[in-house]
C-alpha cells in the first residue's frame, strides 16, 4: 500500500480501491503471491509424494491359496437382494469342490472393483475357519474389493447345474 507514480498522476495502492487525483476507481487489488503459500503448497506435494512411494496397489491383493487338504466343505448359494426370499445353500461334491479351489489358485488379480455378487460362496476348514468369498459372473474376491478373474464368465453356473 502507498502512493505510486503511475500513468495517471499519483495514485494510492490500496487494499479495495485506487484513488487517483481526479477520479476513485473501485477495484480489486491483487497483493503478491506470498512465498510461504508457496512455500506450504510445496511442502504438501512433496509430503504426499512420499507417502504414496512404496504403496503398490498389488500388496491390497495378497490373494491367500487354498490348501485342498484343509477344505472340509464348500457351500454355494445365490445372493438376492431381497432379505424376505431365503436361498438355500447348495453343498458341492468332492469334484467340485476341487475344481473351484482350482480356479481360485489359479485365478489372476483384476484390480479393485465393487459389484453386487451373484453368489456367495462359503468354504469350510478343518480347523473350525471359514472363508467367504462373492462371486459375480468371471469374478470373485474375499474380504477386500480386491477382484480375481476366474477365466471363464458362467463357471458357477456350470458348476451349480452338473450338482443338480
Amino acid at each position: 500500500m502507498g502512493w505510486n507514480r503511475g500513468k495517471m498522476g499519483l495514485i494510492w495502492y490500496g487494499n479495495e480501491s485506487i484513488y487517483t487525483r481526479n477520479c476513485i476507481y473501485t477495484i480489486v487489488v491483487r497483493k503478491p503471491f506470498k512465498m510461504r503459500y508457496t512455500f506450504k503448497i510445496i511442502l504438501t506435494l512433496v509430503t504426499v509424494g512420499l507417502f504414496a512411494c512404496g504403496r503398490s496397489p498389488k500388496s491390497l491383493g495378497d490373494k491367500a491359496a487354498i490348501d485342498l487338504s484343509l477344505v472340509d466343505s464348500v457351500t454355494i448359494k445365490k445372493w438376492d437382494r431381497n432379505d424376505s426370499i431365503t436361498n438355500v445353500p447348495v453343498k458341492l461334491t468332492t469334484l467340485q469342490v476341487k475344481a473351484i479351489v482350482d480356479k481360485w489358485n489359479e485365478s489372476t488379480g483384476k484390480g479393485m472393483c465393487k459389484y453386487l455378487p451373484t453368489f456367495e460362496m462359503t468354504i469350510y476348514l478343518t480347523d473350525k475357519k471359514t472363508r467367504n468369498f462373492r462371486i459375480n459372473a468371471r469374478t470373485i474376491k474375499e474380504d477386500k474389493d480386491w477382484c480375481y478373474d476366474l477365466g471363464e464368465p458362467d463357471f458357477i453356473e456350470n458348476l451349480l447345474e452338473s450338482v443338480e
